[in-house]
């Protein structure tokens, strides 16, 4: 799985808003992925980090990821900003959520669920 993620520093001068970046934002970029290079995520989700502590230091208050199961799918997605409509209307959307862009990050993600398994290796390891 390949994960593509935004990472939002902490505004300035406003609080995010986590309510309209979920049910407006979010669907408008999904939507024109799908519409403009044919590709969606298989699902995202969002870190909502020190949200009721206006005087929190965290340097980030929300960490988007997109996860993707193809690499060329989430590599593709980075095309956005070169679509006008897409660039456009994702750009002048960042004011009504927030004060600053995000920061990207491409990654690979590894998940293991059988936590038996790994605690079980850890037992055979650690008796020798």
């Amino acid at each position: 799985m390949y994960l593509y993620t935004f990472l939002y520093p902490r505004p300035k001068s406003r609080t995010f808003d986590f309510e309209y970046h979920r049910h407006v934002h979010m669907p408008m970029g999904i939507g024109l992925a799908k519409r403009h290079l044919g590709i969606q995520p298989l699902r995202f989700w969002i870190e909502r980090i020190d949200e009721d502590d206006p005087a929190s230091t965290q340097k980030y208050c929300a960490i988007v990821h997109l996860l993707f199961e193809k690499r060329e799918d989430r590599d593709r997605l980075a095309e956005m900003a070169r679509i006008p409509e897409a660039a456009q209307r994702l750009g002048a959307d960042y004011d009504n959520y927030t004060d600053t862009r995000p920061e990207v990050r491409l990654a690979r993600l590894t998940i293991d669920e059988d936590m038996p398994a790994l605690i079980d290796q850890f037992n055979r390891e650690s008796d020798r």
